[in-house]
């Protein structure tokens, strides 16, 4: 029962640092007309977005993945009471459903960012071509 509260606390500490840290970026953020006179500003800031949005998606990504571990499946009083129950497919929706969100957008992401190999681009030309007719 201590484990659970301890986790309990974890979270919620993390989740108000999370939060700490948007109301600070909110409120120190430079006017917009200062922002576009210093573009290593914009930098810096969209580094800070990005950093916190990662640390973000890996939280949620991880207790996707450990909500799978720490489910007792044999015992359904077990997640009765927590978000998405009275259903293991609810408590699992609501709990990993965003790290799978997260998940499957990155792998998105990566694969359209992800250069590839001129063979492969002029496969992929060649399929999407329309055949040419011969005028007879």
């Amino acid at each position: 029962m201590i484990g659970v509260v301890v986790g309990h606390v974890v979270v919620w500490v993390v989740l108000l640092l999370v939060l700490l840290g948007l109301l600070i970026l909110a409120v120190i953020r430079p006017s917009p007309r200062r922002l576009a006179r210093s573009a290593r500003s914009r930098r810096v800031a969209g580094s800070a977005c990005y950093v916190l949005g990662g640390i973000v998606a890996l939280y949620l990504v991880g207790r996707a993945v450990a909500e799978f571990f720490t489910v007792d499946y044999s015992n359904p009083a077990s997640y009765r009471d927590s978000w998405g129950g009275p259903s293991l497919v609810g408590v699992f929706l609501v709990h990993a459903g965003t790290g799978a969100a997260i998940a499957f957008a990155v792998v998105g992401h990566l694969l359209r960012w992800w250069p590839r190999s001129p063979r492969a681009n002029k496969a992929i030309e060649a399929a999407t071509q329309e055949p040419q007719r011969q005028n007879r």
